[in-house]
Formats: structure tokens, C-alpha cells, sequence
């Protein structure tokens, strides 16, 4: 069975008709409605391979879950998010799709919540599972089973783009949610500023993991269509050392990693900085450039 499969037709309009990004023959931007898309993608098949191939070179590394389970991430990531969902918790129910080894999870579990997880990789899972003693399904979401309506909020965090289906997911989604329960998402902004800057060579094109980009315009169509009301969004952060990466001599992977954390740290250890962040998410909470877009979407 191929391992590839090309894709031509929008997911989100059905139109035919799109073009290539400048210099980017592996996406694909729609005409009617601007949707950007890659064109040639791993199968569903291949995806739990892909996940695992993932999960030990990034989620798992000893780095990346001091990170996850770390005070910064608490402070900078999860109760920003928890602000956000808390006014929602009714049945105190909580999925997360996507939870890799439960960072999220964990924190949420701490904070009282019936926490559930739903992961494609199992070398993520197990860790979840076995270490942290968290809630977690492995496998996709139409493997798992959750009952019609069972829980107050469902988070996707950096996951929609990975997925060949964004509509199912987001559909089944909405199945399992109550009336009235959020879904809270995040996702690279196609439009963010570093994009604009260094074009092609911004990291959120990665035709081998990023499937659909979307804008601000293209995420609110998305989930209309998938029957959500209340859509908002805003974007937050810039990341200046990949703009000035692209005028260093040493391009590869691990330097850009490395540029990551040194701006990580100099929030985290000088309050200046931390608070230069927080006036600037703001700003770009109103204008909508920034790296990532988080994303609160209501079912009626």
C-alpha cells in the first residue's frame, strides 16, 4: 500500500482550483478560499508510524518533558489556557486530543479536572500512562468510544494542521462535546509576520507534518463549517531569532532549537522580557500577526 497520497481538492470550499505558494511546489493555496494545503502526504496508515518516529526524537527527549511538566510551561502556557476554558467547567470534564506524554494533562489533573487523552503514538501514551498515571486512549479519534455530549471542553493544541481530516476531527469534536462546551485549539498563523519576512523558509512549512496551514480566515471558516458558533481568535508571539536565523551561517536544525531556548530562558529568568512578551501579545491580539493562533469555539 502506498505510504503517500496526493491530495488536489480543498477540504474546506471543494474547489479544484489553487496554485503553488512562490517556490513551495509542496503546498498548495486555494483560490476560493485561501486555504494553504499540502499537496502530496503520508496516509492515515502511516501517520501512528510518523507519530512514533516523533515522539522519540522530540516528545520524549529528556529536554523536551523537563519542559513539558516544568514551572515555566505552567506559568507561560497552561494557566493562560486554563483562564481561558475554566468559565466552561460544568460536568468537570476534559478531553485533550493530541496530549503527547500529558504535560497538559497532568497540570489539569492537579487542578482538579476528570482529565482524558487521546494520543497517537504509543510510546507517548505508555508514558503517560505508566509514569504520570494519566487518562489516556491510544489511537485516533474515530477509535475512541466517548459517549454523545460527555464532556464540557475539548483541546487541540498545535494538533488540527497534522491531520488529513480536519472536518472529521473537528465533527467528531463537536459530537462528544455538551451543548454549550468549548473547544479551545491553537495552530500556526499562516500570516504572522515571520512568514511575511522570510517567506518559504518560515519553520511552520513543513509539508512532511504541516498538512493545512491556516489564516485567522480560513481556521473561523473551518469551524463554522463544522458548526461552531462564537468563534474567536487571537494570535501572540513573535520569534526574532528565526528571522535572524536566516542570516547566520549555521542554518541547521539543532542551532535553530537552540535559538528557541535561549529566547525561552530570557523570558523565563528576566521580567522585563516577560513583560515586553505579555504587552506584545496584546497587540498582537488586535492585529493579527502573530506565530500562533488560539482559537475558542462555542457548540450551540
Amino acid at each position: 500500500m502506498d505510504t503517500l497520497i496526493s491530495i488536489k481538492q480543498c477540504i474546506l470550499c471543494g474547489s479544484y482550483n489553487n496554485t503553488p505558494p512562490s517556490a513551495s511546489p509542496e503546498y498548495i493555496i486555494c483560490k476560493n478560499c485561501g486555504l494553504v494545503y499540502s499537496s502530496l502526504r503520508f496516509s492515515d496508515e502511516k501517520l501512528e508510524e510518523v507519530a512514533n518516529s516523533c515522539a522519540q526524537m522530540h516528545h520524549l527527549s529528556k529536554n523536551r518533558l523537563e519542559a513539558d511538566f516544568s514551572q515555566f510551561m505552567i506559568q507561560m502556557v497552561y494557566e493562560p489556557r486554563l483562564k481561558d476554558i475554566s468559565p466552561f467547567r460544568k460536568n468537570n470534564r476534559i478531553l485533550d486530543i493530541g496530549c503527547a506524554t500529558g504535560g497538559w494533562l497532568s497540570f489539569l489533573k492537579e487542578n482538579g479536572w476528570d482529565a482524558h487523552g487521546l494520543e497517537l503514538s504509543p510510546e507517548n501514551a505508555q508514558y503517560g500512562i505508566k509514569v504520570k498515571g494519566l487518562n489516556i486512549f491510544c489511537g485516533n479519534i474515530n477509535e475512541a468510544s466517548y459517549p454523545d455530549e460527555y464532556f464540557d471542553v475539548v483541546t487541540l493544541w498545535e494538533v488540527i494542521e497534522h491531520v488529513n481530516d480536519p472536518i472529521n476531527n473537528l465533527k467528531k469534536a463537536y459530537q462528544i462535546l455538551r451543548k454549550g462546551g468549548i473547544l479551545a485549539l491553537s495552530t500556526p498563523n499562516y500570516n504572522c509576520l515571520t512568514r511575511l519576512i522570510i517567506q518559504n523558509n518560515w519553520t511552520g512549512m513543513d509539508p512532511n507534518s504541516h498538512y493545512h496551514l491556516f489564516t485567522p480566515s480560513t481556521i473561523k471558516k473551518l469551524l463554522t463549517k463544522t458548526g461552531f458558533k462564537n468563534i474567536k481568535i487571537r494570535t501572540m508571539d513573535l520569534n526574532p531569532y528565526e528571522i535572524l536565523h536566516e542570516f547566520k551561517k549555521d542554518k541547521s536544525y539543532e542551532k535553530h532549537q537552540e535559538d528557541i531556548k535561549k529566547i525561552k530562558e530570557k523570558i523565563k529568568n528576566n521580567k522585563l522580557m516577560y513583560l515586553t512578551r505579555a504587552a506584545l501579545n496584546k497587540i498582537l491580539g488586535v492585529i493579527p500577526l502573530g506565530e500562533k493562533m488560539v482559537i475558542l469555539a462555542v457548540k450551540p
